[in-house]
């Protein structure tokens, strides 16, 4: 980021909110969090404060989520905020793909691994069902095209389990 800020480039970060809407979903991750935070409220004043970051997008659903995360925008981020983001990375590690792309040139299957967990992240952290699904209807090649070989799972690295969260994706977005 600094050398595009040398030359002149803003930076904006996209898709900031992974894993969110699968954590709100989750009472007891919720009920783990700081008292005091909320995820997008930490996530903002996260991403305002202690980035250098010149824009962001952030996908809010309704009015209430609108207003928790706009609340935090420039706010200093708080002990209780840190610690929320911390939990909150650990948790979306283990659930969200980030998209990174560097297991799909090793599937044997030529699974689009990446664009499949993008639409279970429209799915189950949007809750667009619909654009998840007319989506992965319209890939020449799905999850079900997964032999379970895990040749993909050494080069995520989040260590995510990818056969199996294609097959989850599968059953979700069919």
């Amino acid at each position: 980021m600094e050398f595009a800020r040398k030359k002149g480039f803003g930076t904006i970060a996209m898709k900031t909110a992974r894993g969110i809407g699968r954590m709100k979903q989750d009472q007891a991750f919720m009920d783990k969090l700081p008292s005091g935070t909320s995820p997008h409220n930490a996530l903002v004043r996260w991403l305002t404060t202690s980035t250098k970051l010149d824009a962001v997008v952030i996908r809010v659903r309704n009015l209430n989520e609108f207003v928790d995360t706009y609340s935090g925008a420039g706010k200093e981020l708080r002990s209780q905020d840190a610690r929320a983001i911390e939990m909150m990375t650990t948790q979306a590690d283990r659930t969200a793909c980030r998209l990174c792309t560097e297991c799909q040139p090793h599937c044997p299957q030529q699974v689009p691994i990446a664009e499949i967990l993008r639409f279970e992240r429209y799915a189950l952290d949007d809750h667009d069902w619909n654009k998840a699904r007319k989506l992965y209807a319209k890939l020449p090649r799905k999850s079900d095209a997964c032999v379970n070989c895990g040749t993909c799972i050494p080069y995520c690295p989040q260590g995510l389990r990818i056969p199996d969260k294609l097959e989850s994706a599968h059953a979700l977005l069919s």
